[in-house]
This record gives C-alpha cells, structure tokens and sequence, in this order.
C-alpha cells in the first residue's frame, strides 16, 4: 500500500476517465467533515450518561432498600426468640416445682441404692409419683435413679428395669456437683420422626451433701414444637430449642430430616445469644449465617433460656424478608428496560441516518487497508458523498483482489507443506521418552524436548533457540549443588565429553543422586545430537534386588540352621517322654499304686505324640518351603493308596459318627509319586473333613484318570467356609473359628502343608467351599511323575460324576 500523500491515481470505475473527483482526500476519497463527526458521537455519548445515571440512582435506591427488610426481619426474630424463650423458662419453672415435689417424696421413701426398686416401700413412692402423673402435670414420666446413675424407679413401668444413665451429660454434672440445682437435658437421638423428651433433673444428697441419686422429670418436647409451628416466622423459618449442655436440637418447628436438623444446629451455633436483659435489649441488627447453604443464607438470633441450659434458635430465611424488596427490583428494572429502550430508539435513528453509513465507509477503507478483499463493498445507504466513496473503494478493491489470490495461493501451498512437517517433527520429539536435544556447530541450542526441559531443569528462556551449551551444563550443575570453585572442573569435564567428533555413549551420576545415560552422535553440519535417558530408578531397583537376595539367603541359612537344631534337640527328648509315659500308662512294670497316675502316663503319651506330629509337620513345611525336602518316587496303586488311608482315618471317622465313602477303582493306572508325602496329603485332608463334619455327615475320598493325570477327590458334608475363611485356612497356622474348631484343636498347618507337599511332587491343589454345605479338596497329579507341567497344563479338568 502506498503513503497517504502518493501522486498515482485510484482506478477509475467503468464509464468514467479523468482524474480524481473534485472532492480531494485519500486517493481522491470525498472527506467526511470532522465536526458532523464529533458532533454525532456527542450526543451518543451524552444518551449514554443520562441512561447510565439514571441506572446508577435507582441502583443506590436499591441498595438502600436492601438493608430495611432484613433489619425488620432481626428485630422479629429477636422478638420472637425473647418470647419463645421466656415460654421454656415459665414451663421448665413449673416442671421445676413438680420436681420439688417429687424430690421431697423420694427423699423421704426408700434409698435408691438398694438392689433393686420392688419393695413394698418402693410400691408406695412409685403409687405417689404415679399420681403426680396422673393429676394432669406436664410431664410424661418420673425417674429417680441411684448413685450409680442407674434407673430405681420409673412411672412408666414397675419394677424399672436397671437402665444406665449414667454416661449423659447431665447426670455426670449432678455427680460431681449435687448442689448445682436444677440440670436441663434432652433424651432420644434426634432423627426426623424419633420421640425427643426435654428434662430436668435435681439431685438427692446425704447429711454431708454426697450424690446419693437424683430425681428427673420427663416432658414430651412436642409440646415446645406444637408451640413453634405457630409462631411467625414465614413458610421457610425454623424455631429450635437447643441443648447447650448435650448440643443437640431439643424440639425443631417445622420437622426436618436428621441431615438437616444438625446443619440447623449448626448454623445457629455461629450466632452469639443475646443478652439477657430484655429491658434494654440494643439495637437489632441482622445476623447471616448459612451463606453456602442451600436454603439460606438466614436472619438469625439466638436467646438463652433463663436459668436453664437452653436456647431458642429463629431462623427467618432471607428470601422470605427480601420478598418485597426483589419486587422493587423487578419493578425498577422494568422501567430501567423501558428508558434504555427508549434512548436506544434515538441511538438507532441517529446512526441509521448518519452514523451507520459512515461506519460502513470506515470499515471498507479500514479493510481495503489490512489486504481483506473477498467481500464486496456495497452501498451505504446515507449520504450522496459517501455513497461515491463507496464506489471508488469497489474499485480499487477489485483491482488488489486478483493479484492478491494469486499470491495467497502460492503462500498457502508453501505454508501448508510446511506446517506438515514441523508438525511431524514436534511429535517425533516430544513423545520419546529420551531427553533429545540439538546443538549446531557452534555448540548453541537448535531444539530440545519437553523430556531434556525436566531432567536438566531448564526454564523457557534457557530452553530457546540460541542458548549455548556451556550455559546450560553450567545452569544443570548448579542445579546439582555445585558451588562457584567447583564449576570450572566439572563444566570442563562434561564439555569435553560432549566435543568429540564420534559416537559416545557414558553414564553418569549426578550429586543430586539421579544416574543418566548419555549418547552424543555428531551431525554432517558439525553440530551433535545429544539423548539422555533418566536411569535413577532401574539402578536403585537392581542395588535394592541385591541387597534383597543377601538378606534372603542369610534368613535362609539361619533358618537351615534351626532346623538341624530343632530336629535333634526337640524330637530326641520328645521321644523319651513319649516311651516313658507310655511304659507307666501301660504299667508295664507293676501297678502304679492310683490308677489316676496310669490314666496321667497315658495323657502325657497322647500330648506327646501331638507335639511329635507339629514339630514334624513345622519341619516338613520349612523344607517343602526352603526346597530341601526329597522326593522318592515310586511305582503306587491308587487304590492301594487308598485302603491304606482309610484304614487310618477309620477310627476316627467311628469316634466322631462320620460315614466314609470311598470310591476308588481297582483298574486305575500305577502313579509314579513318592507314596509316603501323597499318604500325608490324603491324611491331612481326611482328617480335616472328618474333623469338621458334623455327626451322621459324610466324607468321600474318590479318584479317576483325565488324560496323563491323575484326579483325586475329598468331600465332605461339613461346616464349610466363605470364601475369606478359605484364605486363612490354606496359610500357616490359620484357623477358622467355629463351634466345630473349638471342640476339635489343631494346628493350622494340615491345609498349608497339603498344598506345599501337592506343589512338590508336581502337581495342582484345589480348595473350594460353601458355608452351611461342605468342602471339596482337588488334587491333581501327574501319571509319570514329571514335575515341568504348566498352569495351563495342570488346570482343573471337568470330572463326571463328582459333585461340585
């Protein structure tokens, strides 16, 4: 675009020729004339200030209106608060006496620390507080309780039962201090639709003024509530009469939820009581509280009930008070609509005539200027003057449009290839996990990742194209804590490392302990390409792995060590008292003079043999774990296998009333495993299912071929176990809790030492239970005694004929 004050003419439009119009002005454009200017924007100007004036009075109106209602609603609500609260103290006054009275009937009748309030004298106190009751009192029940705090006497039922008071608040005060008069309480638990009894309570005292009991009169608090429904205080107040002592809602007008009485509560323990004295009460004032909450924020007072621990709590909600104020509102802003309506109308007729053909002609001149040339200029609709520059700028607008498409074309084309690939290049570079940066030959920043920012600590100036290299080692090291006497060594170092002209890759670790790798590739432009990985957590985790297998192997040792231990200096002296106790149980060398001494012998061979098979099966466990235990695998016949279990387990199937069921074919195929472990795991599970079978149950030991492996089934009809309880059962010494388990002891090991031994000759154990229905126990084992089979391979096949 050319200046201003340029000699070349604008092109003329079709059907005309010569120079420029007589007019003058920007490329022979008529001028506007400035004061027509000024002038219109004056009085836009000037209906604004009126407009906004006017705006601004009826907003200060507004505001001061505000504050009235909610003044009204505090002085109502103190009113109605003092009043509400002067009815508690007269009606807790004429409980008070009633106390009295009854404080005086229990003083004179029977001690309330006797066992218990069924006496004859008990009868006649509880006949004379029944009359109380009866002749038309506000209360609903009469209690005296002992010293302990415990209910003696209650006029609702005789005998009382021995309910325990003592952990209220109020009763705890009358027990420390009896002489404090009158205590105020609340019962119930406050939940929306849960009776609420109010309650005062006076102590009984000895001839040195102890705590010897005390008497408390009940009053139904829907009494307070039937009140405070009819007091003034708009479809959205809330009355409430609080407990200071307990702090908690006593009585509460209208009823409200559990969630929202205690945020009541709340809300009115922000407010500070008024004062008591009702003569000169101050100022009212409003006080907010319950902002944040959904229904407030409210107008509330609090007033204290005289001689009691008690408050009344109003509640208004703001928007009932502000009712009348939100109508003025509406109202002012529907005039305020109507003036702005109004001076918008002149604006319009205004601009519509003058003003709007010139904005048009600006904003074609403007566009003309900043190269827009896509949109037709149009007409202005005003004036002749501007409607001729209007035309000279179509003009010239379409002379500049078709080079500047040719032009935009060619940017456009370039731009776009462009754009493609600095795009594939950024994301290349900020999505490997390396830290990647490029340095020229002058060993300046061409480019570096978000990954490189984070590891040397880089800001965004540091970060920008053209930073040096010996900047950023310098800024990464004192990052590092290096301190100035240190720089020149360390910076020297790492320059050096990063100046060769080969392939180089090194670790280092840094004084803030991170370990980086680090591989510098040198470029055909003579700068180099710099990769730096953060390897802090894989060395530590390798340094940890290490130190992790030492203490494994010392614990191991340690623990082979104990073993040998135990082995001969638990099992050789067990041995001994084994025999010998046998030998007297037996008598084998005469009678032992009591029988009790034999019956003693025999006991200590029983316990004895118990201990020898849990220092056994703690042995076996410990080398199944440490993989010390041996396996002699031999020819076995399952069926065979399985007389010999039943044999052993019988005995104790007979004792306990269980039925056994074995069902085992004489034509199953030889099993290569060591008989003697399998007998153990067999044992182990029988013993367990007969254990916790109850009497008349039944126990099942079934086996059966799937493939090259060989299924073996125990099943019983016991107690069960959840899902949890199988967990505990199959850990060391894990035992579940039940009737069963405590009459029949054990160690915890057998499932633990099962599921181990199962594990070494190769195979697979499961344990699946249902509580109430039984427990069935999966063992899988290879036909040939081959130990390499995969999980996959040793997966529970689908047996016929065994019941899940």
């Amino acid at each position: 675009m050319s200046e201003p004050h340029s000699t070349r003419q604008r092109p003329q439009p079709e059907g005309q020729s010569g120079p420029a119009a007589p007019h003058g002005g920007w490329h022979g454009l008529p001028r506007w004339s400035p004061g027509r200017w000024r002038l219109i924007h004056a009085l836009i100007v000037a209906a604004l200030g009126v407009f906004l004036l006017f705006v601004g009075v009826g907003a200060v109106q507004l505001g001061t209106a505000y504050d009235q209602p909610l003044k009204d609603a505090a002085v109502r609500a103190e009113g109605t608060a003092r009043l509400l609260a002067e009815h508690a103290a007269r009606t807790l006054e004429g409980v008070d006496l009633t106390l009295g009275r009854a404080l005086d009937m229990a003083a004179s009748g029977p001690a309330p620390m006797a066992e218990a309030g069924s006496g004859a004298e008990a009868r006649r106190l509880y006949g004379r507080l029944e009359a109380i009751i009866r002749n038309g009192t506000a209360l609903s029940a009469i209690w005296v309780i002992d010293r302990e705090g415990r209910i003696y006497l209650h006029t609702g039922v005789f005998p009382a039962p021995p309910v325990d008071l003592s952990g209220m608040a109020a009763v705890q005060r009358l027990m420390l201090t009896p002489a404090a008069g009158p205590v105020a309480g609340m019962l119930g638990d406050g939940g929306a639709g849960a009776r609420k009894e109010v309650f005062l309570a006076r102590a009984l005292t000895d001839e040195a003024g102890g705590f010897i009991g005390a008497v408390v009169a009940v009053v139904d608090a829907d009494q307070f509530a039937a009140l405070y429904r009819s007091a003034s205080v708009g479809p959205n107040g809330r009355v409430m009469l609080l407990s200071s002592l307990a702090g908690g809602v006593m009585a509460v007008a209208p009823d409200l939820p559990d969630e929202t009485r205690l945020r009541m509560a709340t809300l009115a323990g922000e407010v500070p009581p008024m004062p008591a004295d009702t003569d000169n009460p101050g100022p009212a004032r409003p006080f907010l509280v319950g902002d944040d909450d959904a229904d407030g924020p409210w107008v509330a007072a609090v007033a204290p009930v005289h001689g009691r621990d008690m408050q009344v709590a109003v509640l208004l909600a703001t928007a009932d008070a502000l009712g009348g104020w939100r109508a003025s509102v509406w109202r002012t802003a529907g005039l305020t609509l109507i003036v702005a309506a109004g001076l918008a109308c002149t604006v319009l007729i205004a601009r519509s005539t003058v003003s709007r053909p010139l904005d048009r002609l600006c904003a074609a001149v403007r566009r003309v200027e900043q190269g827009s040339f896509d949109r037709p200029v149009g007409g202005s609709g005003g004036i002749r003057e501007i409607e001729d520059a209007m035309a000279g700028i179509e003009h010239l607008r379409l002379s500049l449009a078709h080079l500047t498409d040719h032009l935009n074309a060619e940017v456009e084309a370039r731009t776009r290839e462009l754009e493609e690939r600095s795009q594939q290049f950024n994301a290349a570079l900020e999505n490997v996990f390396l830290g990647l940066a490029m340095f020229d030959a002058e060993r300046r920043l061409v480019v570096c990742n978000q990954r490189y920012r984070e590891m040397f600590g880089l800001s965004e100036d540091l970060a920008c194209r053209g930073t040096t290299l010996h900047a950023i080692l310098e800024h990464a090291a004192r990052a590092e804590g290096y301190v100035v006497a240190e720089l020149g060594d360390i910076l020297s170092r790492r320059l050096a490392r990063l100046a060769t002209r080969e392939i180089r890759t090194w670790s280092e670790e840094l004084r803030d302990g991170r370990v980086l790798d680090q591989f510098v590739r040198p470029l055909a432009s003579g700068g180099a390409l710099l990769a730096v990985q953060d390897v802090t957590e894989q060395r530590r985790f390798e340094q940890a792995l290490m130190e992790a297998k030492m203490v494994a192997e010392r614990a191991n040792r340690a623990k082979s060590e104990f073993l040998a231990n135990m082995s001969h200096e638990l099992r050789t002296p067990l041995n001994a008292i084994i025999g010998f106790s046998e030998i007297i149980g037996a008598e084998m060398f005469g009678p032992a003079g009591n029988p009790r001494y034999a019956s003693y012998g025999r006991d200590i061979a029983t316990s004895g043999r118990h201990l020898l098979m849990l220092i056994n099966d703690i042995l076996d466990l410990s080398k199944a774990e440490s993989g010390r235990m041996s396996v002699d695998l031999a020819e076995v016949s399952p069926a065979r296998l399985a007389e010999t279990c039943l044999r052993m387990i019988e005995t104790q199937a007979q004792e306990n009333g269980v039925r056994l069921v074995v069902e085992v074919p004489e034509d199953l195929p030889q099993l290569r495993t060591d008989e003697r472990r399998l007998v153990q795991v067999l044992i182990n599970l029988l013993s367990n299912a007969v254990k916790f079978t109850p009497r008349d149950g039944t126990v099942s030991l079934r086996a059966s071929v799937a493939g090259d492996r060989l299924i073996l089934v125990v099943e019983d009809t016991g107690i069960g176990m959840s899902p949890e309880e199988i967990d505990v059962a199959l850990s060391v010494f894990g035992q579940i809790e039940s009737a069963m388990h405590r009459h029949h002891h054990g160690t915890g090991l057998g499932l633990p030492l099962a599921a181990r031994l199962v594990d070494l000759l190769g195979g697979r154990f499961d344990l699946t239970s249902t509580r109430g229905v039984g427990t069935r126990a999966v063992v899988v084992l290879p036909l040939d005694g081959s130990r390499g089979s995969s999980a996959a391979e040793m997966a529970m096949p689908e047996m016929a004929g065994v019941r899940s």
